[in-house]
């Protein structure tokens, strides 16, 4: 196998696992005390690109997702002492439910000393990486399909496809690799750190590969999770889903290894902040009604559970009413801002990164963009989690147009506040992702409009690489 390529790729990774005790765990509502012990090592692992005066990083957090203000400063960090700009640099997280909080739910406890330290620590690793990239190419492999894993909603649309983008140097070996799957790392959901599934190809990689990073992509998984019996325990599951993910990943790198060919590289970057329309709340007197009904329900909740939900309703709807109130002097629209970044590695292959959980049919969507730009299938790597999460991206297809008029108390699964009385025939369908977890997240609603200002953010994106040319 022969190299003939001049960029130069680096990677490195370090464990960044905090004292358990001085962290609160992410990812799952019931959690409401600090975490109590390690299961598995937390880590940072970044790739770096220099090609002439392209500069690049990425850096992958064994984390559950980021708040805006972690994530910028995390950002901010890498590009200081590595002498990029932020827009030069991405952020992931790996999606695992058992991490440090992170501003995914609204309400923990955040160490934001902690996650200076480990931007710090994160700073570090890019620059060691940016110190010992080498001349390689990269290859774009496609490992067998994932078995223990499905759609959550019973439904056949699931992605099940192992990714993977190794890079060899002139010497044939393999320096590291980006793997994507796109299910949600729930199979922890005790009270340990963990890095989830994901730390098993973590461990194997290690003991085949010494010392080569091997990142992992949180892809399309909004509505996956794993398919495993209930009453294994969380080390049992991880076993499971991790060790089937970590045989795929390098059964298809030892195939390739006797195969010889190599893709070609040209690195470009483009990115670009797009305005993200969100539902717009309920009127006044609905959010006050509603915040009524759960201060009443508060002194009769049956378990810490149970108070800690009717919290969050509270705390969203007195914030949303706050915000309606500030509006009614200096009016605008219900919207967030989101950053997408496209990282393209030849004229075949790209990887789009997303601050959202991206649903199955969202992700074949912008696949299929991808491939209109002349992109291959199987080297388009749609990554969510990217520079924030902002919560669930929901396609169009999760909302219907309903004349019914619901009760402005009908509130959780398969119900929603924002009836007609919010001025909008706009009814959410019925699903947890799109209509309670933003309450959790301290986020607005999505509306059917979401969906199409990313796909359009995207567009934005090819236009500004087929610019640079």
């Amino acid at each position: 196998m022969k190299t003939e390529n001049s960029t130069r790729f680096g990677f490195a990774q370090t464990v960044i696992t905090p004292d358990a005790q001085a962290v609160y765990l992410d990812g799952f509502g019931e959690r409401i005390t600090p975490a109590e012990g390690v299961r598995d090592p937390l880590y940072v692992k970044a790739f770096v690109i220099c090609a002439g005066s392209f500069r690049y990083a990425l850096a992958v957090f064994d984390a559950c997702g980021f708040e805006k203000r972690i994530a910028l400063g995390l950002k901010r960090s890498i590009a200081r002492w590595n002498g990029l700009t932020p827009d030069c640099v991405t952020v992931c997280a790996t999606h695992t439910h058992s991490a440090p909080a992170s501003g995914v739910l609204g309400d923990l406890p955040i160490n934001y000393y902690l996650w200076d330290q480990i931007g710090m620590c994160a700073a570090l690793t890019v620059q060691e990486a940016f110190q010992t990239a080498s001349p390689c190419s990269p290859v774009f492999l496609r490992g067998d399909e994932l078995s223990l894993m499905g759609n959550r909603r019973g439904r056949e649309l699931c992605d099940r496809r192992i990714k993977i983008c190794g890079f060899y140097d002139t010497e044939n070996s393999l320096k590291g690799a980006l793997v994507l799957a796109s299910c949600h790392a729930t199979c922890s959901s005790g009270m340990l750190l963990s890095a989830d599934y994901p730390s098993v190809l973590t461990q194997a990689a290690q003991e085949k590969y010494p010392g080569v990073p091997f990142l992992f992509l949180q892809g399309r998984g909004a509505d996956a999770d794993p398919l495993l019996p209930d009453e294994l325990g969380d080390d049992e599951r991880i076993a499971a889903l991790g060790g089937e993910l970590a045989d795929k990943v390098l059964s298809a790198l030892e195939n390739f290894e006797n195969d010889g060919c190599v893709s070609a590289c040209a690195p470009q970057l483009a990115s670009v902040t797009v305005k993200i329309p969100m539902l717009p709340y309920p009127p006044k007197a609905v959010l006050q009604k509603t915040i009524d009904f759960f201060e009443e329900k508060r002194g009769s909740a049956e378990d810490s559970f149970e108070s800690r939900r009717i919290v969050r309703e509270i705390y969203w709807h007195q914030k949303a009413l706050c915000e309606t109130l500030e509006w009614e002097e200096t009016p605008r629209e219900n919207s967030l801002l989101a950053e997408l970044q496209l990282l393209r590695l030849s004229d075949r292959a790209a990887f789009l990164f997303l601050p959202f959980e991206i649903f199955c049919e969202t992700g074949n969507r912008l696949e299929a963009i991808c491939g209109i730009h002349g992109l291959e299938t199987d080297s388009v790597f749609i990554v969510g989690h990217a520079n924030g999460t902002n919560g669930y991206l929901a396609p169009a297809s999760e909302f219907k147009m309903d004349d019914a008029l619901l009760s402005d108390m009908e509130y959780w699964y398969g119900k929603t506040i924002c009836a007609k009385e919010a001025g909008t025939k706009e009814i959410l369908s019925g699903h947890y992702e799109i209509i309670n977890a933003p309450h959790w997240y301290n986020l607005p609603q999505c509306s059917r409009k979401s969906e199409m200002a990313v796909i359009r953010g995207v567009e934005m994106l090819f236009e500004k690489l087929s610019m640079q040319k």
